[in-house]
């Protein structure tokens, strides 16, 4: 395997390149003292693999393995430190391995063997056929598609799915550093923000890799952009594909249902990520619209026991809204339903309490006792 060096201490950069040489079965590319002449030089030829010093003037190992990764994420790194506590603390769950100054050949051996393993697993899963993938945000987060048989992807650290997200959220658009940094570190100081956004970066590319999706996350301007490269996202298919259906007839209704049907529920509803509130609302507004549409459509054509199934249906997806309950009340009221119009407003004041202390509104409480005098 091809690998450079990277050390400010001369003394451990020729020990290194001694004992990787003596090991064998390793070609020493380029080996550097001075840390900024790295991706200057990568780009005439990459390297398999990178032994990464984390302590070094003009700039860290940890910003300087995003870097790397930014110009190829199948790049392995492996931090070398004089330090233990940061191995554990930092890079135990994000390189492919690091190593302890001073270190054994022992040790190095197990590095090297650990490094061609991951390189020989990742080109049989290039070499494998491209499968479709569908990152779904409705309602629940998840990954689908990948490898056949594949377990769910399970992240590295809360945090390095919600940096996911929140760049998905922002696909295509070069989010700032110092914006990630507000959102997303804004309790701790600058320095370690800054650490934990590389080390977090570099846990997505890791999980990226070994997951064979197509998506790239591309250092710009001080800042990521996550580019989708052929993966689709429910979300998205889901605001084009209604941006573009026909208007709702008979005809068309059953495309329009299955349109209505892909909204599983809110936007990420079972995280509470604050940044993520705006686009929840904005979705959820488009999907009420669209709901509007469709129940209006049966009324018009007095299919009253359709658009009530359909309504139940809703309910499913958003138990908490009082419209809806009030809509299934006035449709079963058309009905003569009385038995269901009472339990909906049953429901529906069992669920105010319980989710928010509160009664049903004004409105509601008086159309539902106007209704029961006319049934005395």
């Amino acid at each position: 395997m091809k690998v450079i060096l990277v050390d400010d201490d001369p003394l451990a950069l020729k020990l290194l390149e001694s004992e990787l040489t003596a090991i064998g079965q390793v070609e020493i590319i380029g080996s550097y003292q001075d840390p900024r002449l790295v991706i200057q030089d990568m780009r005439a030829g990459l390297p398999d693999a990178v032994f990464l010093d984390i302590h070094m003037p003009f700039i860290s190992g940890l910003e300087l393995a995003e870097q790397i990764l930014g110009e190829s994420p199948d790049i392995q790194i492996v931090f070398v430190t004089a330090y233990q506590e940061h191995a554990v603390e930092a890079f135990e769950l994000t390189a492919q391995d690091y190593i302890i100054k001073p270190f054994q050949r022992e040790r190095l051996i197990k590095t090297c063997a650990r490094v061609r393993r991951m390189l020989t697993l990742y080109s049989a899963r290039r070499s494998d056929a491209a499968l479709p993938v569908m990152i779904h945000c409705f309602k629940s987060f998840l990954i689908e598609g990948r490898v056949p048989g594949a377990a769910a992807v399970r992240w590295k650290t809360f945090k390095a799915q919600e940096l996911f997200l929140y760049l998905l959220q922002h696909q295509g658009i070069t989010v700032q550093k110092q914006h990630l940094l507000e959102h997303l570190w804004a309790e701790i100081d600058w320095k370690r923000a800054i650490t934990q956004l590389y080390t977090t970066i570099y846990q997505i590319r890791m999980l990226i890799v070994k997951e064979n999706l197509t998506i790239r996350i591309v250092n710009q301007d001080e800042g990521y952009r996550l580019e989708l490269g052929g993966v689709e996202v429910d979300v998205l298919v889901w605001e084009k594909q209604l941006e573009q259906a026909p208007m709702l007839t008979e005809a068309t209704l059953e495309l329009h249902l299955k349109l209505f049907a892909m909204y599983r529920g809110d936007y990420l509803m079972e995280h509470e990520f604050l940044w993520a509130e705006p686009e929840k609302r904005r979705l959820r507004a488009i999907w009420q619209y669209h709901r509007h549409q469709l129940l209006d459509f049966y009324k018009t054509k007095g299919r009253y026991s359709e658009a009530i199934a359909f309504l139940l249906q809703v309910q499913k997806v958003n138990l908490t809204e009082e419209q809806v309950y009030f809509e299934l009340m006035q449709l079963y009221q058309e009905t003569g339903d009385r038995f269901s119009l009472e339990q909906q407003f049953a429901l529906l004041q069992g669920m105010l309490s319980r989710e928010y202390d509160a009664s049903p509104k004004t409105e509601v409480r008086e159309w539902y006792m106007n209704w029961k005098q006319t049934m005395e």
